[in-house]
Parts: structure tokens; C-alpha cells; sequence
């Protein structure tokens, strides 16, 4: 077992530090602030309460790797920073507020159950070009989603759930090449689903649009998404009936949510060519007619085996829960 005092002094110089579920105390360990030459930092599930210590802000640039996650530490969240190249900077589940930050240099960032507020800035894709990862759900972020966040080239992950943001849902959006996640879900979200979603994101993988204000009808064109696992409209103000897949699109699709929305006409029998569809939820709409028999024939329906994985870097950061 690892002990120490509150004012130990460590007599190494390591370059890396982990302790996962360890629990150190209330307090920030004092013992960090000399380490010059560190650039890994996991304090992680450590229960400290301590106000963040502007030292600590101040290791950013010779941090490569910085992980404080589920604790509870309290302070103001600086609004510029500049880490080591490639960073990947975890600090969710804390007490920390603030805005919306931009650090420079950051390739996975989580700030996930925080107290952050007010808008996205609309110059993040010029202050964080690096970004590959970026997680900020359950926060009070608020005002337009600005068209800036699609010119992050290189982002594959993106949730921005369970916040305040309005406005048109692709209002200004350009194409995002690499995006494989997006969660838009428990937003104010308004607008339709264009034609060319599919031709701006042509690597999603996982679409989560849930809970939002999204009207218009859901057309057919909209739909040829050839990698999408996952598809989550529920909740919405989407009519008109279920349109019809393209063979290649179906054949990838395993979820298929779309529960209470405004959905007319007869469940399509085309669904039961997908060969993956494991979950569908057509539940709260106006839907009406029989149930096509069919459905109870589909070979994913009947497998109890993963019907998808979520790809390995992406698991610390995503459950991939449906809504219901």
C-alpha cells in the first residue's frame, strides 16, 4: 500500500504519475508542485475537494496527459491555456465552472458533469484545431451551436448533451470528415434534418438528435448514411411517414429510435431486410395498421449477441445508452 502524509515530500522526479481510486485526502497533494519533470498526471476518483490551484494551470504546457476526474474540486475554470502537444485532458465529474474554455494544443478534452455556461465561442476551431475528442455533456452551455465547430477537421468524437443550445440544429454547418459520434440529445435544438447530412458527416457512426424541438419530415434523402450503427430521433417534432432506406444504408443500421414524435401511415415492411436491426422504437407517434409479421423474423432481433461495439478509444468517453 501507497502512504504518505499531507506534507510528504517525494525525493523522485517522475515523469509520471497514476493513482486511480486512491484516496489522498480533501487536499490538493502539495507535493506535485515541484515536479518538473512531469508530463502524465492520473489523480482520478481521489476524492479531493480542494480548490484548483493556479500552479497547477500553470504545469499545462509540460502536461501531455492530465486526468482529475470524478472528484470534486472546486474554482474557476481558466479560459486560455496552452498544453503539451497532442493533450488529452480529463476533468469531468468535478465542481469546476466557468465558460466554455480554449486551450490550445488539446486532442481529447472532457469536461462532462461541470458548471460550465454560456455560448460555445465561435472561434473554436481557430484556438482548438487539434481537437479529436470533445465532451461537455451535462453543462449549462447555451445559444446558437456555431458553424465554427464543424471546421474542427479533425474531430471524430463530439457530445454536446444535455445542455441549453438552440437555435437551428445544421444552420451553417460545412463538412465534418472524420465525425463518427455526434450527441446533439436534451437540447433546445430546433430546425429539420437536411438532405445532405449524410454528404457533411460521411463518417457517422452514432447519431443522437433526441429530446430537441426538430421538425419537418424525415425524407428519404436524408437517410444513406452507409456506416450508421445508430439513430436516435426520439422525442422531436418530426411527421409525415417513415421513409425508406437504401438497401446499403439499412444493412448497417442497428438502432432505429424514433418514439414519440408525430409519424403517420404503416409501419414499413421494408425494415425487416435489415439484416442488423436489433432495437427499434416506433412507440408514441400515430402510426397505424398491423404490425407487419415480418418483424418478428429479423435475424438481429433474435441475436443476444453484441450487435455493435463501440470502437476501443471511444469507450471511456461514450455508454451509447438509447433514450427511452
Amino acid at each position: 500500500m501507497f502512504g504518505f502524509t499531507h506534507g510528504w515530500v517525494p525525493v523522485f522526479n517522475p515523469s509520471s504519475i497514476q493513482m486511480k481510486n486512491c484516496q489522498l485526502g480533501l487536499e490538493f497533494p502539495k507535493w506535485l508542485k515541484n515536479q518538473k519533470k512531469l508530463s502524465s498526471m492520473t489523480l482520478s476518483g481521489a476524492a479531493i475537494s480542494d480548490t484548483m490551484r493556479d500552479w497547477l494551470w500553470e504545469m499545462s504546457q509540460q502536461l501531455r496527459t492530465v486526468n482529475l476526474s470524478e472528484n470534486q474540486m472546486v474554482g474557476k475554470l481558466p479560459r486560455f491555456l496552452d498544453f503539451g502537444s497532442q493533450a488529452i485532458v480529463n476533468l469531468a465529474s468535478n465542481r469546476l465552472e466557468g465558460s466554455f474554455p480554449l486551450w490550445s494544443n488539446v486532442n481529447q478534452l472532457s469536461l462532462k458533469d461541470y458548471l460550465l455556461s454560456g455560448p460555445v465561442p465561435a472561434n473554436v476551431n481557430r484556438r482548438m484545431s487539434a481537437l479529436k475528442y470533445l465532451d461537455v455533456l451535462n453543462n449549462s452551455l447555451s445559444g446558437d451551436l456555431p458553424s465554427s465547430v464543424s471546421r474542427l477537421k479533425n474531430l471524430v468524437y463530439l457530445d454536446l448533451s444535455n445542455n441549453a443550445l438552440s437555435g437551428d440544429i445544421y444552420a451553417g454547418w460545412t463538412v465534418m470528415p472524420k465525425l463518427k459520434i455526434l450527441d446533439l440529445s436534451k437540447n433546445n435544438f430546433s430546425g429539420h434534418i437536411p438532405c445532405q447530412m449524410c454528404s457533411l458527416l460521411p463518417s457517422l457512426e452514432w447519431l443522437k438528435l433526441s429530446t430537441n424541438s426538430i421538425s419537418g419530415e424525415l425524407h428519404s434523402c436524408s437517410l444513406n448514411c452507409t456506416r450508421l450503427y445508430t439513430l436516435d430521433l426520439g422525442k422531436n417534432r418530426l411527421h409525415g411517414i417513415i421513409p425508406q432506406w437504401t438497401e446499403e444504408s439499412l444493412n448497417s443500421l442497428s438502432e432505429l429510435i424514433l418514439w414519440s414524435n408525430s409519424f403517420s401511415g404503416r409501419i414499413p415492411e421494408q425494415l425487416c431486410n435489415s439484416l442488423k436491426l436489433h432495437v427499434l422504437d416506433l412507440a408514441n407517434n400515430d402510426l397505424f395498421g398491423v404490425i407487419p409479421r415480418c418483424l418478428g423474423n429479423m435475424a438481429g432481433m433474435k441475436s443476444s449477441g453484441p450487435y455493435y461495439k463501440l470502437p476501443p478509444e471511444f469507450r471511456s468517453f461514450y455508454s451509447g445508452e438509447a433514450s427511452s
